[in-house]
Protein backbone atom coordinates (compact mmCIF):
# COMPACT_ATOMS: atom_id res chain seq x y z
CA UNK A 1 0.00 0.00 0.00
CA UNK A 2 1.34 3.41 -0.92
CA UNK A 3 1.53 5.80 2.02
CA UNK A 4 -1.30 8.33 2.03
CA UNK A 5 -0.30 11.89 2.84
CA UNK A 6 -3.95 12.63 3.58
CA UNK A 7 -3.94 10.14 6.45
CA UNK A 8 -0.64 11.51 7.79
CA UNK A 9 -2.04 15.05 7.74
CA UNK A 10 -5.29 13.90 9.37
CA UNK A 11 -3.37 12.06 12.11
CA UNK A 12 -1.20 15.15 12.67
CA UNK A 13 -4.25 17.41 12.95
CA UNK A 14 -5.95 15.07 15.41
CA UNK A 15 -2.75 14.86 17.48
CA UNK A 16 -2.59 18.67 17.59
CA UNK A 17 -6.23 18.79 18.68
CA UNK A 18 -5.43 16.39 21.53
CA UNK A 19 -2.59 18.67 22.65
CA UNK A 20 -4.74 21.81 22.25
CA UNK A 21 -7.55 20.28 24.31
CA UNK A 22 -5.13 19.45 27.11
CA UNK A 23 -3.57 22.92 26.91
CA UNK A 24 -6.98 24.55 27.32
CA UNK A 25 -7.76 22.33 30.29
CA UNK A 26 -4.42 22.34 32.10
CA UNK A 27 -2.54 25.32 30.71
CA UNK A 28 -5.01 28.10 31.40
CA UNK A 29 -4.04 28.69 35.03
CA UNK A 30 -4.80 27.13 38.39
CA UNK A 31 -7.97 29.17 38.99
CA UNK A 32 -9.35 28.18 35.57
CA UNK A 33 -8.57 24.52 36.30
CA UNK A 34 -9.86 24.48 39.89
CA UNK A 35 -13.15 26.14 38.92
CA UNK A 36 -13.49 23.75 35.97
CA UNK A 37 -14.18 26.78 33.76
CA UNK A 38 -12.88 24.84 30.76
CA UNK A 39 -16.25 23.02 30.65
CA UNK A 40 -17.86 26.26 29.48
CA UNK A 41 -15.20 26.97 26.83
CA UNK A 42 -16.75 26.48 23.38
CA UNK A 43 -13.52 25.42 21.69
CA UNK A 44 -12.84 22.88 24.46
CA UNK A 45 -16.34 21.41 24.01
CA UNK A 46 -15.94 21.24 20.24
CA UNK A 47 -12.55 19.54 20.39
CA UNK A 48 -13.65 17.03 23.03
CA UNK A 49 -16.65 15.91 20.95
CA UNK A 50 -14.47 14.07 18.45
CA UNK A 51 -10.69 14.43 18.87
CA UNK A 52 -9.84 11.17 20.64
CA UNK A 53 -12.21 9.07 18.54
CA UNK A 54 -10.75 10.52 15.33
CA UNK A 55 -7.15 10.06 16.52
CA UNK A 56 -7.74 6.46 17.60
CA UNK A 57 -9.58 5.61 14.36
CA UNK A 58 -6.82 6.93 12.11
CA UNK A 59 -4.09 5.38 14.28
CA UNK A 60 -5.85 2.01 14.35
CA UNK A 61 -6.34 2.07 10.59
CA UNK A 62 -2.66 2.79 10.03
CA UNK A 63 -1.61 0.18 12.63
CA UNK A 64 -3.56 -2.47 10.72
CA UNK A 65 -1.25 -2.00 7.75
CA UNK A 66 1.80 -2.17 10.01
CA UNK A 67 0.61 -5.53 11.33
CA UNK A 68 0.12 -6.80 7.78
CA UNK A 69 3.65 -5.71 6.81
CA UNK A 70 5.60 -6.89 9.90
CA UNK A 71 5.32 -9.69 12.45
CA UNK A 72 3.70 -8.96 15.78
CA UNK A 73 6.94 -9.72 17.63
CA UNK A 74 8.89 -7.32 15.44
CA UNK A 75 6.27 -4.60 15.95
CA UNK A 76 6.25 -5.05 19.73
CA UNK A 77 10.05 -4.96 19.89
CA UNK A 78 10.18 -1.81 17.77
CA UNK A 79 7.39 -0.08 19.72
CA UNK A 80 8.90 -0.96 23.09
CA UNK A 81 12.37 0.27 22.17
CA UNK A 82 11.03 3.45 20.57
CA UNK A 83 9.02 4.33 23.69
CA UNK A 84 10.93 2.80 26.61
CA UNK A 85 14.34 4.21 25.72
CA UNK A 86 13.11 7.85 25.70
CA UNK A 87 11.06 7.26 28.88
CA UNK A 88 14.06 5.83 30.76
CA UNK A 89 16.41 8.47 29.36
CA UNK A 90 14.22 11.45 30.21
CA UNK A 91 12.95 10.12 33.53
Amino acid sequence: MKRSQYLDVLKGITALLVVLGHCIQYGSGAEFLSSEAYFTDGLFKLIYTFHMAAFMTVSGYLFYYSVKKHSVGELLKRRLTSTLIPIVFFA
